[in-house]
């Protein structure tokens, strides 16, 4: 497994600009949420694997290749690495792994990410790949600044607007299934016959005066 485990220089530096508060820089959604709050995400290509940038709207990831051996692999550097790393250094490793934990909840988000080509799914189930981040966060010790702190608060400051939360929730109430797809269209319908309805009978009144 040859990875670039080396950060991109400029992300160091933006890194160390973060003055977000904390709450917005421990947890995101899972991925299908952040799709349902109108977040897309692509397949880049990076400097390293923790090249991950949020843009407009657009989570881009380098591509992440699971296989057999990627779990006790992972397990092992994150161990090396919060016992080698000195408490001013960012743990790259485990923040990227916290990361992933966030956005992996269920298969669904798996087969989301592979979908764009984020995640290359070698081991071909889902299921174990969601199981892999779900039992991983039991080893994480996160650094008080995280890596991603500045992703962190830009895709929580995208969720919490406004039209994104009712978006989010119109998808996730209507669109989830075909059926609540149709109710909706339906209801919609109905309510443009009862709008056109009312303004003919008020049209009369106005043509008279």
């Amino acid at each position: 497994m040859h990875l670039n485990w080396q950060p991109s220089p400029s992300r160091m530096r933006n890194n160390s600009k973060v003055t977000a508060d904390r709450k917005y820089r421990e947890v995101i959604r899972c991925a299908t949420e952040l799709e349902e709050a109108g977040i897309k995400f692509m397949q880049a290509d990076g400097e390293s694997l923790f090249d991950v940038k949020f843009e407009n709207g657009v989570m881009k990831f380098p591509r992440l290749n699971i296989d057999d051996d990627s779990d006790p692999f992972w397990r092992n550097l994150m161990v090396y690495e919060q016992f080698s790393s000195k408490d001013d250094t960012l743990n790259y490793v485990t923040d990227y792994m916290n990361l992933m934990e966030c956005l992996i909840a269920s298969p669904k988000d798996v087969e989301l990410l592979c979908q764009h080509g984020i995640i290359k799914n070698r081991i071909g189930d889902d299921q174990v790949i969601a199981n892999i981040f779900n039992t991983i966060g039991f080893f994480l010790v996160l650094s008080p600044e995280s890596y991603y702190s500045q992703l962190f608060y830009d895709v929580n400051k995208h969720c919490s607007r406004r039209w994104n939360r009712w978006m989010a929730n119109l998808r996730h109430t209507y669109f989830n299934n075909p059926w609540a797809f149709i109710s909706f269209l339906a209801a919609l319908f109905l309510l443009l016959l009862s709008f056109v309805q009312t303004l003919f009978t008020v049209l009369p009144f106005f043509e008279k005066r």
